[in-house]
């Protein structure tokens, strides 16, 4: 497939040049990369600093294509999302350099060589960008969220889950796909 842009977020609003780092390992053989993706919502969730200790970030395709992909994120420490939410950038960048291995993903794209930006769109809060961009967010209990974490392949009971709770795109008066379309 051919890409006009892939993203990458970051809560830096300044970047000049991403370098490719080890820092986020998905697979430790992989060594240093710049990560990106040709899905916007994705990259969204990456805009606040969060771990599976508290967060959960999760992506549910439909086997029929006749929904939507749907991008979730959970998060049993509202307090500190906010607190930790100063906004950031979301990162448009040419796909000439980048790989991608569906093995291990398949909207996540790697670069092994330093990538410049060709534009940024600003965000004054990652919670905004990710609604804006069609994540549905939910501040939920820890128990909540282990229970997510669980066994993150059973789609059944995580939809279960996700409909018995408000997101917080409900709570701004938004639609929740979950409702419509599972």
């Amino acid at each position: 497939m051919h890409y006009k842009y892939l993203y990458h977020a970051s809560p830096n609003k300044d970047i000049e040049i991403l370098e490719p780092r080890a820092e986020s390992v998905r697979d430790p053989n992989e060594g240093p990369v710049v990560f990106a993706s040709h899905d916007k919502a994705s990259v969204t969730c990456f805009l606040v600093p969060t771990d599976s200790s508290w967060s959960k970030i999760s992506q549910y395709r439909s086997r029929s294509n006749n929904h939507p992909t749907l991008y979730v994120m959970c998060i049993s420490d509202e307090k500190r999302f906010r607190d930790l939410d100063k906004g950031g950038a979301i990162y448009y960048l040419s796909p000439k350099s980048f790989y991608l291995d569906e093995s291990k993903g398949n909207t996540e794209w790697t670069s092994k060589v330093n990538v410049k930006p060709l534009k940024k769109e600003i965000y004054d809060s990652g919670l905004d960008a990710m609604i804006y961009n069609g994540v549905i967010v939910y501040f939920c209990h820890k128990e909540t969220l282990l229970e997510l974490q669980k066994d993150p392949k059973d789609f059944k009971r995580a939809m279960d889950i996700f409909k018995s709770m408000i997101s917080e795109n409900e709570e701004r008066g938004l639609e929740n796909p979950i409702h419509k379309y599972y």
